[in-house]
């Protein structure tokens, strides 16, 4: 008899300790109705893309504007990551990228048949923009539910630029300019022609806070948004010209690199209150 007491108050206190461990010491595991689990957990990692061009195409469906299909932009847009430390604590990182290259063809005559006026060749413009900003944070989660709330602090490191590289078809021979097509940045004079013209660099280093909420529309398959604040403190370059001229001493063109005097370096704090993207919206993938 003291034997079958004894092995009932064991399951007794073993039943327990797992139902008090399950609801008390630990967060119940959502689930759907197959048994997967729903959040993520510690170890796991997360990447996701910006969702606002899918957004937009969803909300212009029940309206009367246009509503082409969304595209995959390239590598336009944010582009995100995190790793769970704890189910509730992950390190995140975010980079933005704006990269575009454009090219822009002219006709010009001919130089070496001048009386020639359909005997042409080409001029081109290469313009090259590149703008990244590379953000890492802490973040913490709270909720239990499909629905997640978020907040922490992140450091940003962004930097811009801007080249164009001009290639003209005719070459100088002699002290006259020869035929070129300007295409309105390549500043073509009596001293010479524009080779390349690299804009002043930008360089910046930011640091705030952001909050925002995800929702998980499937198991590890959330949408989210969130804001931010930021200090911002930015670091102006100068601007770098090359140009093609012709020497009169040597009787032929040189190239010569000049550096900017309207772009001195310079530095100035921010405080973002407009002007900056200050809130975004994304898809996450869980794994």
């Amino acid at each position: 008899m003291k034997k079958i007491v004894f092995s009932i108050i064991l399951c007794l206190l073993v039943g327990f300790s797992s139902f008090a461990q399950e609801f008390y010491g630990e967060t119940p595991v959502l689930t759907n109705k197959r048994g997967t689990a729903i959040l993520p957990k510690a170890g796991d990692f997360a990447v996701g893309i910006d969702a606002s061009t899918p957004l937009r195409y969803a909300g212009s469906i029940f309206s009367n504007v246009s509503n082409s299909a969304p595209v995959f932009d390239g590598f336009n847009g944010n582009i995100y990551g995190k790793y769970f430390l704890q189910d509730q604590r992950a390190l995140r990182a975010r980079v933005t990228l704006d990269l575009s290259n454009t090219d822009r063809k002219a006709f010009v005559r001919d130089n070496d048949y001048p009386s020639e006026t359909n005997f042409t060749l080409q001029d081109v413009e290469k313009r090259f923009e590149a703008k990244v900003d590379l953000s890492v944070g802490y973040e913490v989660r709270r909720g239990s539910g499909r629905f997640q709330g978020f907040f922490g602090g992140e450091g940003i490191l962004g930097v811009t630029a801007e080249t164009y590289k001009y290639q003209y078809a005719n070459s100088f021979k002699t002290a006259t300019m020869p035929y070129s097509f300007s295409f309105g940045n390549n500043n073509i004079s009596s001293e010479g022609r524009m080779i390349t013209y690299k804009k002043s660099p930008k360089y910046s280093i930011a640091a705030g806070g952001f909050v925002g909420v995800e929702y998980f529309i499937a198991p590890k398959f959330s949408i989210g948004g969130e804001f931010f604040l930021r200090i911002k403190f930015a670091l102006a370059g100068k601007s770098e010209t090359t140009r093609e001229s012709w020497n009169a001493a040597n009787s032929k063109s040189e190239i010569k690199t000049t550096k900017g005097t309207d772009a001195r370096e310079a530095l100035s704090v921010k405080i973002y209150t407009k002007d900056e993207k200050l809130s975004s919206f994304f898809l996450l993938f869980h794994f």
